[in-house]
């Protein structure tokens, strides 16, 4: 199964990446290694005391399929 049809499958879209528009690249690749930037949450507060399990899965959910929309790119 390709990641596309599971994240399709999981009712996920990925979303494209600020791109030329931003002054920082979201994704860089130097020979076989990719390095990410600028992928986090908006929500505000600490895991466990503001942000409840359910809530922080939910956040890393979001913040994983951001990635993954830089490295397709």
């Amino acid at each position: 199964m390709r990641v596309e049809e599971r994240l399709e499958e999981l009712g996920l879209d990925l979303t494209e990446p600020a791109g030329e528009n931003s002054k920082i690249a979201p994704a860089v690749q130097t020979g076989h290694l990719i390095f990410t930037s600028l992928f986090y949450s908006e929500e505000k507060g600490k895991f466990g005391k503001d942000i409840l399990a359910a809530q922080g899965y939910q956040i890393a959910q979001t913040v994983a399929v951001q990635c993954l929309g830089a490295l397709k790119v």
